[in-house]
């Protein structure tokens, strides 16, 4: 539950996780504005995804951790994914290269 914060998220969970986030909420909201033919299920299942990411990140302990989180992530990717589904964000693949990308540079360096 959002409250008070205990614990930080570790790097480079952090800084990927927030990545994964912030590029989940920029894709859906490019998809309205450009009129992206996206069902209600898709919206559904990608807030579903991505809605522990917040907790994740100030109170990284209990179930929300990577491990646990991961797992809303790829359930999301399993159904939604797949060459041909368009609209489609890969969001798995996004935290990969972020938490690549965070361990080797320090930081986020791909847009």
């Amino acid at each position: 539950m959002i409250g008070k914060s205990k614990s930080l998220a570790p790097e480079p969970h952090f800084t990927a996780y927030l990545f994964v986030q912030h590029k989940a909420i920029l894709t859906l909201r490019m998809w309205i504005r450009y009129e992206e033919k996206i069902s209600f299920d898709q919206i559904h299942d990608l807030m579903d995804a991505i809605h522990n990411i917040s907790e994740l990140l100030y109170a990284y302990k209990g179930w929300h951790v990577h491990e646990n989180v991961v797992h809303d992530l790829q359930r999301y990717d399993a159904k939604w994914s797949q060459e041909g589904n368009n609209p489609r964000i890969c969001l798995v693949e996004l935290l990969d290269d972020a938490m690549a990308d965070v361990m080797a540079n320090g930081k986020i360096t791909s847009p």
